[in-house]
């Protein structure tokens, strides 16, 4: 009986072993398999990668390797305390936005000007004593991706008749919105040009214990607060007269009186060092003959292409004012329409 348990136990080793062995041939077969089958795509597709070609067939590859991603967590206090966002914030609503003009586009981190329509410019809200404004980073995975969160708090004190207004009017609706970090001096934006933030429901009112209202920014998206390079002018464009130059001023918008029989505006003056990377924007005021801006031979305004700019209503172009020299100063277009 025992010598028959034994017979029993190496016949049915020999079959686990007859059967592990088939299947490696089995796992080897299909493996070739399907090299071959990539293969054969490669030799049938031509120009498809190899990733390309190994992913269809549920073979994932990493072919991206991430950027060289280099953080101190050794912050000093001025870069890590709390508050440090300033009492006022910039916002334009989504209307305000010129979108007949490309959104700008973002370089690493920074953002430029965003094209106002003629006559436009930013508004502001200036907290009053209870807190610094918060603006809050945050995020969510899912199983095919993630989304992230911007979102900037304010709390007021007191209830204005403007900020009524602003609930009652843009509530719900689209806002490019500019915070200033104090110690820095940097600006960064909330909003882009296809997901401007939000304007939420509004918190608070004319309680027992306070007076007071809550305002809240936001969107979800892919990106996160942007550095704001851009202008935020809270005043309208300074008229310009039909001249064959304009006086630059601290105001950062300016437009064209509509007919000046189109007068060619060839240079700028009143520039000094402190306007050096300034930038301004030009708007053209139309009418039956629009003024123009022309390069002219001393290279003082610089035009892309070298090609004259027609003010015509609706119009608008950007410069940026660079020194030349001990006293000499150009502008140098960054951004226009044509017509």
């Amino acid at each position: 009986m025992k010598k028959y348990n034994e017979k029993q136990r190496a016949h049915a080793a020999r079959n686990v072993s007859t059967a592990r062995i088939q299947y490696q041939k089995r796992m080897i077969f299909a493996f070739f398999s399907m090299v071959v089958l990539v293969c054969l795509a490669m030799f049938v597709f031509g120009d498809a990668s190899m990733g390309d070609l190994l992913c269809t067939t549920g073979i994932s590859i990493a072919t991206v390797a991430p950027a060289a991603v280099n953080i101190s967590g050794d912050a000093g206090i001025s870069q890590s305390a709390g508050k440090l966002v300033k009492a006022k914030v910039w916002f334009i609503t989504a209307e305000q936005y010129d979108d007949d003009q490309a959104f700008p586009t973002r370089s690493g981190r920074e953002i430029g000007n965003i094209p106002l329509k003629a006559g436009e410019y930013w508004h502001y809200i200036k907290t009053q004593a209870i807190t610094n404004p918060d603006a809050m980073i945050g995020g969510s995975l899912s199983d095919v991706g993630g989304t992230l969160t911007n979102e900037i708090k304010l709390l007021l004190a007191g209830i204005s008749d403007e900020v009524l207004t602003l609930i009652e009017s843009h509530m719900g609706k689209g806002f490019y919105v500019v915070f200033e970090v104090c110690s820095t001096g940097k600006k960064y934006l909330g909003g882009g040009g296809c997901k401007p933030m939000i304007l939420q429901q509004p918190e608070g009112g004319f309680l027992n214990d306070k007076t007071s209202i809550a305002l809240s920014f936001k969107n979800e998206c892919g990106e996160l607060f942007s550095t704001y390079v851009g202008n935020t002018p809270t005043i309208a464009p300074a008229t310009i007269a039909a001249a064959a130059s304009f006086v630059l001023t601290s105001n950062p918008q300016y437009i064209f009186a509509s007919d000046t029989t189109g007068v060619l505006c060839i240079s700028c003056t009143g520039i000094t060092d402190t306007d050096a990377n300034r930038i301004i924007t030009v708007f053209g005021g139309g009418g039956t003959n629009p003024a123009k801006l022309n390069q002219d031979a001393d290279g003082n305004i610089l035009l892309i292409g070298g090609d004259d700019w027609n003010g015509a209503l609706g119009s608008q172009i950007s410069f940026k004012i660079m020194r030349d020299g001990a006293a000499s100063y150009k502008l140098i277009e960054i951004a226009g329409t044509r017509t």
